[in-house]
């Protein structure tokens, strides 16, 4: 049975209200109609939501734009139809915001209703709902830098692939520093490209748009994570960086093997997953680091089954926030934010299913690499099977693939190589029976 999808109405006429909600569809879905701004912001913060129409005009204090920036301010921002009337003033304040868009009072109730449904038929992914824990701790973070507004913009190209190449070359060419970075990164001798490439246009021509946009994404994770990660030790720093290419490796390399998903993604994805770790240790400190250290020492644990316990949020929730922080399509955060959870408990497109299932699969390799034993082992084996029939061959081949992927990505980005002798031996012992569970 399809899930329906949820819609909040607030109007000031309860009326006007209850009209516009009988033109939804009520087999397709469920209309919320809160009877004031609290009720409102409770359900905003509380479910996954389609779409959001609310008045400009409302009784009481605050109008409409007022609640939606505070709403934006606490990382809560579901795609909205704004009932308002258009001044300069009003439209500078929509700009700011994301995904907010403006119809006059006077339309009438089926003219919303129409572009209502035309918003969702547009590709706009329900906003996903994230713990508000996790969303005050990024917002009180004083390490975040924001993300620049192009790799925002083409971030849905990772799923999407439908710019152009001049238009993509055009928008970096603008940007001294982006250009610099795809430049030295396209004329390393990580990618050893043949010929030496002076043209973003060409750089973008060789690698398309969707690997070109990963690239780009990578390079400024890379920046971000040395940033959040400065608060660890020099070792814990090393096992973080090792543990993010691994797993982006990983779910790249397992990709090209299936020939389902798109490995560029499914590295970015690797990438973003991990993003929380660092932000709760420097919120909690040796608190987190303590954590950290007994999951890696036990191979029973779990790293975010600790999170859970100890903190009632997990690094999955803390990377959703980041990533809704900087305004990343919600398609990529739903993937992140429920990477751990069970599938029974989702509903999801076969698409990204596909994916979460490679993001499990880098994350069970990393923790294994961490602690070697029959319970890790499992839980990837598991992991694997998940996937679909490998082969042990195709299995090794994979698991060697994410290794060269994860030792070629520390050096494209200039963070930690992993010990390559160390991860080389983890896979032959991969290749070896899976050992008995005491």
């Amino acid at each position: 049975m399809t899930q329906k999808r949820t819609v909040v109405i607030f109007r000031g006429d309860c009326e006007s209200a209850a009209e516009l909600a009988a033109c939804f569809p009520a087999d397709q879905f469920e209309v919320l109609l809160p009877q004031n701004s609290d009720e409102f912001c409770r359900c905003v913060n509380t479910q996954c939501l389609e779409l959001v129409i609310i008045d400009n005009k409302l009784p009481g204090f605050f109008p409409g734009i007022d609640i939606l920036e505070r709403l934006h301010k606490d990382l809560l921002r579901p795609t909205t139809l704004l009932i308002a009337v258009a001044t300069s003033d009003l439209y500078e304040r929509v700009r700011a915001l994301q995904g907010v868009s403006v119809i006059k009072p006077t339309a009438s109730v089926d003219e919303i209703a129409e572009k209502a449904l035309s918003s969702m038929k547009s590709g706009n992914v329900a906003q996903v709902p994230i713990k508000p824990e996790a969303r005050w701790l990024v917002q009180k973070s004083d390490v975040i830098r924001p993300m620049p507004q192009i790799l925002v913009k083409y971030a849905g190209q990772l799923q999407q692939n439908t710019c152009s190449l001049t238009e993509l070359a055009d928008d970096i060419s603008i940007d001294p520093k982006m250009t610099s970075v795809l430049l030295k990164m396209m004329n390393s001798a990580a990618l050893a490209v043949r010929g030496r490439i002076t043209r973003v246009f060409d750089a973008v021509k060789f690698m398309g748009v969707r690997r070109t946009v990963a690239l780009m994404l990578s390079s400024n994770l890379a920046q971000s994570q040395a940033t959040f990660a400065s608060v660890f030790p020099d070792p814990l720093r090393v096992w973080y960086h090792n543990r993010s290419v691994l797993i982006a490796g990983a779910a790249s390399a397992f990709a090209r093997h299936s020939g389902d998903s798109s490995p560029d993604t499914a590295y970015v994805l690797g990438l973003l997953q991990e993003l929380g770790i660092p932000i709760l240790a420097h919120t909690y400190g040796e608190r987190y680091l303590e954590l950290i250290q007994r999951t890696r020492e036990i191979g029973q644990l779990r790293l975010e089954v600790a999170e859970q316990q100890e903190f009632d949020l997990t690094h999955a929730d803390v990377s959703g926030a980041l990533l809704q922080k900087w305004g990343m399509p919600q398609s990529l955060i739903r993937l992140v934010v429920n990477h751990h959870q069970p599938d029974s408990n989702l509903e999801l497109p076969k698409s990204e299913r596909a994916f979460l299932k490679l993001m499990r699969v880098g994350e069970a390799l990393a923790n294994l690499a961490d602690k070697k034993s029959p319970q890790r082992h499992q839980s990837l084996t598991q992991a694997l099977e998940q996937i679909g029939p490998l082969s042990r061959e195709d299995t090794k081949a994979c698991l060697a693939e994410a290794v060269t992927r994860a030792l070629e990505s520390a050096q494209l980005l200039s963070i930690p190589v992993p010990d390559e002798a160390t991860l080389r031996g983890l896979i032959v012992q991969l290749s070896e029976p899976e050992p008995a569970i005491a």
